[in-house]
């Protein structure tokens, strides 16, 4: 598969204090008017991260029509899950609502920071045309555990034959930098959404000699073989 480049379509230039720079982590969203909303992540002068979204126009060459006025994710309070940050991370339609599955994350003092997932839920549109979101929880829905005892991070989510399946990354080591850590793709699985089971089953390792982070995992199935695009470190 060969892709190409076709145009810059969008930077942060100060639009709203929370949008000081970075337009990371896109994810698409194709509205019935043929348009194109495309939530991503921003952050502020402090380095936290936000969650926004715009609209395009893929028939008027990619045109940017919209910018949301506003976070549809910010960060949480002081001392919780994702007081540094929400990251974009993906986001599905369950009972005629919007799920968005995000990043949450903390800086840290012994290792660098502690990601977590969270979700956030949207059944109404504003009148500036972009989904209202609210936290589902104050507390991550996916946080530590006795599988991923260190950190976890962005999902990717299909729904197949009444279940939801997840890959995810999760850190196995962590150490005082970036490149001490150990960060590859698990699998989870869910009946409703909310609730996961984590099989504890590495989906994708290291294979480069220095290679020591996977991330941003994105599966599609193709008849029936499952496609995943990832980054990597």
């Amino acid at each position: 598969m060969k892709w190409k480049k076709i145009k810059h379509l969008f930077a942060p230039n100060n639009e709203y204090p929370w949008m000081h720079s970075h337009a990371a982590n896109p994810f698409v969203e194709i509205l019935p008017n043929d348009k194109w909303l495309i939530y991503f992540t921003s952050r502020n002068k402090e380095n936290q991260s936000h969650i926004s979204a715009l609209i395009i126009s893929p028939k008027d060459n990619f045109k940017v029509e919209t910018i949301c006025p506003r976070p549809l994710v910010s960060p949480g309070e002081l001392g919780l899950f994702d007081d540094s940050g929400t990251a974009m991370g993906f986001l599905l339609e369950i009972q005629n609502q919007k799920y968005l599955y995000y990043l949450g994350w903390n800086l840290k003092v012994t290792v660098p920071w502690l990601n977590t997932i969270g979700l956030a839920i949207s059944t109404s549109i504003s009148n500036d045309g972009f989904p209202i979101f609210q936290k589902y929880s104050l507390a991550p829905l996916l946080d530590r555990s006795n599988e991923d005892p260190f950190s976890i991070s962005y999902p990717s989510i299909l729904y197949e034959n009444g279940i939801y399946k997840m890959w995810y990354g999760s850190n196995l080591s962590w150490g005082k930098s970036e490149k001490d850590m150990k960060h590859v793709f698990k699998y989870a699985e869910s009946l409703d959404g909310l609730r996961w089971k984590r099989t504890n089953q590495i989906i994708l390792n290291h294979i480069y000699k220095n290679e020591y982070a996977l991330s941003k995992p994105y599966v599609l199935k193709d008849k029936n073989i499952y496609r995943m695009w990832y980054s990597y470190r």
